[in-house]
């Protein structure tokens, strides 16, 4: 049995398992309006006329009819035996709100069914590197290996990733973290930072001690409001020039040698320049630039 949202997804994954299987395979559409045992009854029919191996059956939340579920489901649920062990391999596919019913109401029947499985539908679950899988299990209290839900991952607010073995490829999933608002990169392999880019509500990132060179990516991050990028191999800060919201900003140990470009961040409470080439007259400009800034150089 295989639980569906959209038919569209059903139907897509019958043709697959046709081309990939190799046995015998056809589709049934069961009649519609007919009661628990009339439908019971016109499977075991069709069944007996298959000459196939496997028969893919759907129709069932339509061949009830108008009637009430609960009653034709029991009716169903008491021809359980004629419906599922007739000798052919039926793979049935119902919407959610079927199988759900089909629990509740015809335990015996969901008890004979071999193999129970839901089909995603395409967008439905996020795949994400190892790692970042297992930080955001963790923080959904999901068993190990469990599929992550897209809807979750767009809950999710505080992401350390810090000092773990994690490379810009493992960035990809990272769209569905719609609700982010802190992640720590530092320390990690991370080098292109474009997968970031759709992160708008992000007020906390740190790079530190990254491979990353390339700042370009976060210019739509408006909302950040901290931004670390020590020992990075950033040399251009022009593009941080639109994160007008950023209080405070880590350049030191970078070759970052031209400030000018932060001189319209009047947001900015504190900037580390140590470690740059920014000269002393860079400084005393921006200094004055942003009185309310304290930079430490």
């Amino acid at each position: 049995m295989v639980a569906y949202r959209e038919e569209e997804t059903a139907l897509a994954a019958i043709v697959r398992l046709k081309t990939r299987l190799q046995r015998r395979q056809a589709k049934c559409r069961l009649p519609k309006g007919l009661d628990g045992r009339a439908t019971a009854l016109a499977l075991v029919e069709r069944l007996g006329r298959f000459q196939g191996e496997v028969l893919h059956v759907l129709g069932w939340e339509k061949s009830f009819g108008q009637g009430d579920v609960a009653a034709n489901l029991y009716d169903l649920n008491f021809l359980r035996e004629e419906v599922a062990f007739a000798p052919r391999v039926q793979v049935w596919w119902m919407p959610v709100t079927m199988r759900d019913a089909l629990m509740r109401f015809a335990p015996d029947t969901w008890s004979v069914v071999d193999l129970r499985l839901a089909l995603a539908d395409e967008d439905e679950y996020v795949e994400l590197h190892p790692i970042v899988a297992e930080r955001v299990r963790r923080q959904l209290r999901l068993r190990a290996g469990a599929p992550i839900p897209r809807a979750s991952a767009g809950r999710i607010r505080n992401l350390d990733l810090s000092f773990s073995s994690l490379s810009s490829e493992g960035l990809h999933g990272f769209e569905a973290f719609t609700a982010l608002q802190w992640l720590r990169l530092g320390g990690t392999r991370v080098s292109d930072v474009s997968p970031l880019r759709g992160l708008t509500v992000l007020r906390l990132l740190d790079l530190g001690g990254t491979p990353v060179s390339e700042v370009s990516p976060l210019e739509g991050l408006t909302a950040l409001r901290v931004l670390s990028l020590g020992g990075t191999r950033v040399s251009d800060v022009s593009p941080l020039a639109c994160l007008t919201a950023l209080q405070r900003l880590v350049l030191r140990n970078t070759s970052v040698s031209d400030v000018s470009p932060l001189s319209n961040l009047t947001a900015l409470q504190r900037l580390y320049l140590r470690g740059t080439q920014v000269s002393p007259k860079a400084v005393e400009e921006l200094r004055r630039a942003l009185p309310e800034c304290e930079i430490v150089f």
